[in-house]
């Protein structure tokens, strides 16, 4: 059999062309009928191209697409839905989808991309997640941005919704669960990557509780895991290492006290929890300096601050009472 013919419907050329209307009748009552754009079966299926053409004059846009479904104006009515979905296959991967502004051809900007669903009393929500993997490894959701040879690389940014009358909206970051294990969280700032000999810093990690006009600012908490058998999880902080200096530095300290409303700066406690175990001691606090191989070892200094008005601070070390034995 010969290949059949190719069909083409367009509007003729001219100072301004003609529009191309497709569409099916409007229904009364019933349904209204459907319009298919199809290429047929093959060794090799054709492709489906929707292209606008080119805009050449000074500071014009090229041609829009759209790509809009149905409104629905009945009581119980529902809108439209728009589903783009790739191809399957029996035998190897199924067919990707791509959503891509074109890079820019000149010094320009490549076009943003947006993804937003509409405003509404009860806005609908937006999901990115993988799908299910029956044997091997689920996929994954990478969010990653471009690479700037000359200027700093594009910020990554996760903002929950404000409201001006209750509470904003929460961030939660949530490993999946495991047979073995959970899935663990990193928050890993980037390292220099510069080849030059030049002192240069890796990024920084900061957490920071919530600003408060009126009332107490927001709390960092760093919590441990619990386990109904096991021990909890533990709480470590430390400092880099370095091969030429000093290991990195660890401080801990509250914020100063406001000098216009005379106010005092926040306590630090250091404590271990209450024990319940009749066999063994509650939990100890040790500080201690690390050992110096080749130099002196370091100290431990407890000081407190001079008063500039009242008395100076007071330095207390006690032992505990007991209730049921003499005390050591």
């Amino acid at each position: 059999q010969e290949v059949s013919g190719e069909i083409s419907i367009s509007s003729t050329d001219g100072i301004g062309t003609g529009d191309v209307s497709i569409s099916s009748g409007m229904a009364s009552d019933q349904k209204s009928g459907t319009i298919y754009l199809a290429s047929g079966s093959a060794s090799q299926a054709g492709s489906i191209n929707l292209n606008v053409g080119s805009s050449h004059s000074h500071a014009t846009a090229g041609g829009d697409v759209f790509l809009r479904s149905g409104s629905a104006y009945g009581s119980e009515s529902v809108g439209g839905t728009i589903f783009l979905q790739s191809g399957k296959s029996e035998s190897s991967a199924s067919g990707g989808v791509v959503i891509d502004s074109h890079e820019a051809l000149s010094s320009g900007q490549s076009g943003d991309i947006s993804i937003s669903t509409g405003d509404a009393k009860h806005s609908g929500s937006i999901h990115l997640h993988t799908g299910l993997s029956s044997e091997e490894k689920a996929g994954s959701i990478v969010l990653n941005t471009g690479l700037s040879e000359t200027s700093p690389g594009g910020a990554v940014s996760l903002l929950s919704g404000s409201t001006s009358s209750d509470r904003g909206g929460d961030i939660n970051l949530l490993s999946g669960h495991g047979a073995s294990r959970g899935g663990s969280i990193k928050l890993i700032a980037g390292s220099d990557s510069s080849a030059s000999d030049d002192v240069k810093t890796g990024g920084d990690v900061s957490v920071t509780g919530g600003n408060s006009k009126n009332g107490d600012g927001g709390f960092v908490h760093i919590i441990g895991g619990s386990t109904e058998s096991g021990n909890g999880g533990n709480i470590a902080f430390s400092s880099g290492h370095s091969k030429s200096f000093s290991s990195g530095s660890v401080q801990i300290s509250s914020a100063d006290g406001s000098v216009d409303g005379s106010s005092s700066s926040g306590s630090i406690f250091i404590s271990t929890g209450k024990s319940y175990d009749t066999t063994t001691k509650g939990g100890s606090v040790a500080i201690r300096t690390g050992e110096s191989i080749n130099g002196q070892g370091g100290s431990i200094t407890l000081s407190v601050n001079d008063g500039a008005i009242l008395d100076g601070g007071t330095v207390k070390i006690e032992a505990g009472a007991t209730l049921g034995h003499a005390a050591k």
